[in-house]
C-alpha cells in the first residue's frame, strides 16, 4: 500500500486522480460547515496533488440523507482552493466538467449517496467513476469499513494510492497491535455492538481496559448491581458476566446520579431504583489517573457520561490526565473528540482520529475493506 506522496510530481503531472475524500461534516442551520477537521484533513493530499500539476476530482458522501448537499463544502472548499463543483450525478456534466479541468485545478462531485449504485458497488457505477480518471486515492480511512464502490471497486481499475490522512490513521492505529506497556484502554459511549468486539480483541494485548458509560450499566445490571433508571443496552448476560469478572476489565467504583440540585457521588451498591446514573465518580477518576500516569500507550474512544447533557465530570478528568501523561495518546469517536476540543487539549493528544467507527472495526478485525483493496 503506497501513499500518493511517494510518486514523484512529475509522474502526476497532467493526470486525473479521482480521490475518495471523506466530507461528512456536520452543517450549521445557517447552512455553512460546522466542523471542517475532515475536509482540512485531506487538504495535505489535495494540495499535494495541485502542486504536482494533477487534475483533481473529489468524490465523497454527506449524511445519510441522498437528498443532502456537498454544496457547504464546496463554499468552504473555494475559499483557498481553485475548485468547481457538478451539483448532480448527470454523467454528461461530469464528464464534462472533468474535461475542462486544467493542471492544478479540482472539481467536486456531489453526495455519493445520492446514487444507490454507491452502496450496492454497482459495477457500472464503478466503472463510471473509474472512467473519470487516470489514478485512484483513498485519503477517507473513515469509510474504508464499507465495501462501496468508492472504496473498493475503483482500485480494481486504477492503479491506487492511499492519501496522507489516510495513512496517518493507518500507522497510528496500528499501534494497538504492538503496544508499548502498560498499555491502556478506555473505552466508553452506548453503542456496545460496535465496542465489544474491540473489548474482545484487545483483551490480550491491553494491559487495563476501562469499560465507561452505558455500557458499564450493562455490565452492572447483569451482575446484579441496581442501576435504577440508567440508559441501557440489551446485552447479553453471560458475556457482561465474562467481562465483569476479567482480571483486566475495570469497571466504575463509584458513580454520579441525577439530582434536584448538584449530582450525587454514590458507590455503585448505593444506587437505587429512582437514581439514573449519569456519570463516573471521583473513585474511578482517581483510579484512572493513576492507570493513565503509569501508560505507555493509551488508547480512547466514547464518552463516559451524559454528555449530551452536560455531564462529563469524567471525561475532564480522563482528559486532564492524559495530557499530563508521557504516554502515546490515542483519541478517536466524535463525541469524545468533542469533549477533548470543548477543553481545548486537542494538542496534548498525540494523534486525534478522525476515522469514527473505522477505527473500531480496524482494532477489531486488523483490516478494513479499503485497505484491502489498496493492496490490489
Amino acid at each position: 500500500m503506497k501513499c500518493i506522496h511517494e510518486i514523484a510530481p512529475e509522474l502526476l503531472e497532467g493526470k486525473r486522480v479521482i480521490v475518495r475524500a471523506d466530507f461528512n461534516v456536520p452543517i450549521s442551520k445557517s447552512g455553512s460547515v460546522d466542523e471542517p477537521a475532515r475536509i482540512d484533513g485531506a487538504m495535505k493530499t489535495v494540495t499535494y496533488l495541485r502542486n504536482s500539476g494533477a487534475r483533481v476530482i473529489l468524490i465523497s458522501h454527506i449524511g445519510r440523507d441522498p437528498q443532502e448537499t456537498l454544496r457547504p463544502v464546496f463554499e468552504y472548499l473555494k475559499k483557498t482552493t481553485d475548485v468547481a463543483f457538478v451539483d448532480s450525478w448527470d454523467e454528461g456534466r461530469i464528464s464534462e466538467a472533468v474535461n475542462m479541468l486544467q493542471n492544478g485545478q479540482v472539481v467536486l462531485l456531489e453526495n455519493l449517496r445520492a446514487k444507490k449504485e454507491e452502496e450496492e458497488n454497482d459495477p457500472k457505477f464503478v466503472e463510471f467513476l473509474a472512467s473519470l480518471a487516470d489514478t485512484y486515492v483513498n485519503d477517507a480511512f473513515s469509510v474504508s469499513h464499507r465495501a462501496h464502490a468508492s472504496v473498493v471497486g475503483i482500485p480494481e481499475h486504477l492503479k491506487s494510492y492511499c492519501g496522507c490522512q489516510f495513512k496517518s490513521e493507518f500507522e497510528n492505529i496500528s499501534r494497538v497491535f504492538n503496544p508499548g506497556h502498560p498499555f491502556v484502554v478506555l473505552m466508553g459511549g452506548a453503542k456496545f455492538e460496535t465496542k465489544i468486539p474491540v473489548i474482545e480483541s484487545l483483551l490480550d494485548k491491553a494491559d487495563s481496559i476501562f469499560v465507561g458509560g452505558a455500557l458499564a450499566n450493562d455490565i452492572l445490571k447483569a451482575n446484579g448491581y441496581e442501576v435504577g433508571q440508567s440508559k441501557v443496552n440489551d446485552m447479553d448476560k453471560e458475556y457482561a458476566k465474562k467481562i465483569f469478572t476479567h482480571e483486566k476489565v475495570i469497571l466504575v467504583e463509584d458513580v454520579r446520579v441525577q439530582s434536584f440540585l448538584l449530582p450525587q457521588n454514590k458507590n455503585i451498591s448505593d444506587v437505587t431504583p429512582k437514581d439514573k446514573i449519569i456519570d463516573g465518580g471521583a473513585k474511578t477518576a482517581n483510579v484512572l489517573a493513576q492507570k493513565i500516569k503509569e501508560a505507555k500507550l493509551i488508547v480512547w474512544n466514547g464518552p463516559f457520561g451524559t454528555f449530551e447533557q452536560g455531564n462529563s465530570f469524567l471525561s475532564s478528568k480522563v482528559i486532564e490526565a492524559v495530557a499530563k501523561s508521557d504516554a502515546y495518546s490515542i483519541v478517536g469517536g466524535g463525541d469524545t473528540v468533542a469533549e477533548v476540543k470543548k477543553l481545548g487539549r486537542e494538542k496534548e493528544f498525540d494523534f486525534i482520529s478522525l476515522s469514527g467507527g473505522a477505527m473500531l472495526e480496524f482494532i477489531a478485525d486488523g483490516t478494513l475493506p479499503g485497505i484491502e483493496a489498496l493492496k490490489c
